[in-house]
């Protein structure tokens, strides 16, 4: 085993004593330099959960060939392929109804209320199901289930052009992905469903 170099020990006590004095009494320029990181750091996390917040998700289906979608905070169950129940002297807009948990509720022809020549299927729709303001609950008849995708509620455009019209109350935007978000409240107020409830 060698000598102990003291003078080289002491050398190091002494670098490490300067720097921890340091440390532990810093400069007023080093405490703002700290303090503008932490504040940065805090800024970019604040609009980090901004951005989170803005997205609704949304489930998206079709109807015909066309991907329409409904905030999920509107919805309550979907159905697979169900097969409706006709009510003779109903409007044509309304495919009939399904027991749902020992209740009968009214299922909409969504295609047919939007203006959308939708397809027959045999084997039933897809139904997917909205809560109304009193607790009921009205099923929308639609081709087919796609996902649930996370949507910006501030980058829809406002429908216009070909969505002008009758149909136009019943879409709240259209993304950039070409996803038509439906506006359930409107579709909620259908005349057909006033005396449902």
């Amino acid at each position: 085993m060698g000598e102990i170099d003291w003078e080289l020990v002491k050398s190091r006590l002494d670098k490490s004593s300067r720097a921890l004095k340091k440390a532990m009494s810093p400069d007023a320029a080093y405490i703002k330099s700290v303090r503008r990181k932490r504040a940065d750091q805090l800024a970019r996390r604040h609009v980090k959960d901004n951005t989170q917040k803005t997205l609704l998700p949304v489930l998206s289906f079709r109807l015909d060939k066309e991907c329409y979608g409904i905030a999920m905070t509107d919805l309550t169950e979907v159905l697979p392929q169900t097969v409706c129940t006709p009510v003779p002297g109903t409007p044509a807009d309304l495919l009939g109804v399904v027991n749902l948990h020992g209740e009968i509720r009214p299922v909409v022809d969504i295609a047919a209320v939007l203006g959308i020549s939708g397809t027959k299927n045999e084997n039933g729709k897809y139904i997917v199901f909205l809560r109304r303001k009193g607790g009921t609950e009205v099923g929308l008849g639609v081709d087919r289930i796609d996902e649930i995708r996370l949507v910006r509620e501030e980058e829809l455009t406002i429908p216009g052009g070909q969505a002008s019209g009758l149909s136009a109350r019943y879409i709240k935007g259209v993304t950039a992905e070409t996803l038509i978000l439906l506006n359930t409240k409107e579709i909620l107020s259908l005349p057909m469903l006033k005396d449902k409830q």
